[in-house]
């Protein structure tokens, strides 16, 4: 009996190695499935016309249409990365959030290469909606667009359009010493009904609507942060900026609709702002962590009055703001200092 029994145990112990090696052969196919894919244009490359390229999903699978037309169909959970690559001739990758989010769990990757025209390569990010999407700026033409945590890298890159309906739109500059603009777009070309568009450098431009928040970071080097857009984009309520590391000059020209907040960071930050009229949005200035010293210009000929913490202009709405040591209204004879002057931008 314990003869039987001793073969019954062998037995099922060679079932349970067998299942073991079956799960591991599937599990093995199911890693061999997670394959990389490229496409081009083929025949349509470098033939002097835009070759227009989308991807979108459609019932759970990845489409990837050329010129509108179906170049390839894929199953995304068996895709690890996907690339596509442009020609000589001016391209334009849209990425469809129509459907869901398309972008493969180990990235999307658009290779712009040459370009024909002033217009040059586009990367339009168009329909759908997402909580977080994250602009990282790596030099001119290349970086990195974060879509809720999905990756798709760019090079050779001119503008960027961003129309998804998102809840924070995130610009990352360098680490070197930048020039950032936030400024109008007018109607028509990328943007029917005009919006908003971020600058660094000379770097591609990222023109969007239907953003509720914008976060600019300026990272670290000696950045120069203008916001200049006093037109509201399609949706957004906030902007805030991170000016990060590094002796910073930020400013605000003419009247923002938004709830402005801008941050010095670390360093000896200057900031320059015109006041909002009473109806239109708000600026709170908080200078941070510093070695000299933070301090606000309120530009502007109206008159007003520096308190312990905000300041106030006939009109206007009121500036509040902390960590600051020297502030300035022009239109008063005696201003707020408790650190040496710096000289206005």
């Amino acid at each position: 009996m314990s003869h039987l029994s001793s073969r019954m145990n062998i037995l099922s112990d060679t079932k349970i190695v067998i299942g073991i090696i079956f799960t591991m052969l599937s599990l093995s196919g199911n890693a061999l499935a997670q394959s990389s894919r490229t496409l081009n244009a083929g025949s349509s490359s470098g033939d002097g016309v835009r070759d227009e390229f989308r991807v979108v999903l459609v019932g759970g699978s990845l489409q990837v249409l050329l010129n509108d037309a179906i170049l390839e169909t894929l199953d995304l959970n068996e895709l690890a990365s996907l690339t596509i690559s442009g020609s000589t001739d001016d391209d334009t990758l849209t990425v469809d959030l129509s459907g869901g989010n398309p972008i493969p769990v180990g990235g999307l990757f658009y290779n712009g290469n040459e370009q024909t025209s002033v217009t040059g390569d586009l990367l339009v990010l168009g329909n759908g909606s997402a909580t977080s999407i994250r602009h990282t700026y790596y030099n001119s033409k290349d970086g990195m667009v974060e879509i809720d945590e999905r990756a798709l890298s760019f090079t050779g890159l001119e503008p960027v359009v961003d129309t998804v309906t998102a809840t924070t739109l995130t610009v990352n500059a360098t680490n070197g010493a930048n020039s950032i603009t936030y400024v109008y777009e007018a109607p028509g070309g990328s943007l029917p009904l005009g919006g908003g568009m971020v600058a660094v450098d000379g770097f591609e431009t990222i023109s969007f609507i239907n953003k509720t928040n914008l976060v600019i970071q300026g990272n670290a080097g000696d950045d120069a942060i203008v916001l200049a857009n006093t037109v509201t984009p399609a949706g957004l309520t906030t902007i805030t900026v991170n000016a990060g590391e590094g002796d910073d000059k930020v400013s605000v020209i003419g009247g923002i609709g938004q709830a402005v907040v801008l941050n010095g960071d670390g360093g000896d930050d200057l900031f320059k702002v015109l006041p909002t009229a009473v109806a239109a949005g708000s600026i709170t200035v908080n200078g941070g962590t510093n070695i000299l010293g933070d301090q606000l210009i309120v530009a502007g000929n109206n008159p007003g009055s520096v308190e312990a913490a905000q300041v106030t202009v006939t009109g206007f709405n009121a500036i509040p703001y902390t960590t600051l040591e020297d502030v300035q209204l022009p239109t008063l004879s005696v201003t707020r200092r408790i650190l040496r002057a710096r000289s206005p931008f």
